[in-house]
């Protein structure tokens, strides 16, 4: 389906319509039975909370910035994928 997020770091956008965006987003990626990628930035408790509720773990995901070991313990719970880049 493409990447997905939430981008508090930059925050170009209000919060609450990120939100509403990228759970429109993973709805249509669940029905679509489509994977996507989830960017996050600096909203990684909002991000898990969402991606819960919208039954992320029914789609391939893969999670290319996830934070600290917590964040990335919650997206691999979730059955997301963790890419890794060399920085």
């Amino acid at each position: 389906m493409g990447e997905t997020g939430l981008d508090y770091f930059y925050d170009h956008s209000p919060r609450d319509k990120q939100a509403e965006v990228f759970r429109r987003f993973l709805a249509l990626s669940r029905s679509a039975r489509r994977p996507f990628v989830c960017h996050v930035r600096d909203a990684h408790e909002d991000a898990l909370t969402i991606l819960r509720a919208e039954a992320a773990s029914e789609v391939a995901a893969w999670c290319i910035a996830f934070g600290h070991l917590d964040h990335a313990r919650g997206y691999l719970d979730l059955g997301l994928d963790l890419s890794f880049s060399e920085s």
